[in-house]
């Protein structure tokens, strides 16, 4: 394919250098110094960015709406230990009664969307001094140390 004749005045001009790349087609650039126009299927700055909020906007729904299954806790982690105490101890702080920490003997945890959700099993002693059994319902922000104590109450 022999190439167009090109006058010198259309590479001066940018008014005939956009007719001439019109003249000649889209995708086709006779010489180096002008730019081809975009293909109709290259994707924006603009266009990206909203696909991009698009597809991780989906990606964190889907991690807060899918369900996990709990995962026995290991009773001789001091982290899971802490946790039973500070949910002792925040009982007491809204209740008065009394309860002392003793260990934490079971429980489950299992992460739902960003929040670490714990079902414990704690040996407690009662404002009488005697051993009792307690169930606490802890939530902890993912990557915070930030709890919530969501329930507190006598194991049957």
């Amino acid at each position: 394919m022999a190439p167009l004749p090109l006058d010198p005045d259309d590479y001066r001009n940018i008014n005939k250098k956009v007719e001439l790349v019109d003249r000649l087609g889209r995708g086709k650039c006779p010489t180096s110094d002008m730019n081809p126009p975009p293909h109709e299927w290259m994707i924006g700055p603009s266009a990206m960015r909203t696909t991009l909020l698009f597809v991780t906007g989906l990606i964190a729904i889907y991690l807060i709406t899918t369900p996990t299954t709990a995962i026995p806790v290991d009773i001789d982690n001091p982290r899971i230990q802490q946790v039973g105490s500070w949910a002792v101890m925040e009982h007491d702080n809204e209740a008065h009664d009394g309860i002392q920490f003793n260990k934490v003997v079971s429980g489950n945890e299992k992460m739902m969307g960003f929040i670490l959700h714990y079902d414990l099993i704690i040996d407690a002693l009662n404002n009488d001094g005697k051993d009792c059994k307690y169930e606490a319902e802890v939530h902890e922000m993912d990557g915070s140390m930030k709890r919530t104590l969501v329930a507190f109450k006598p194991a049957n």
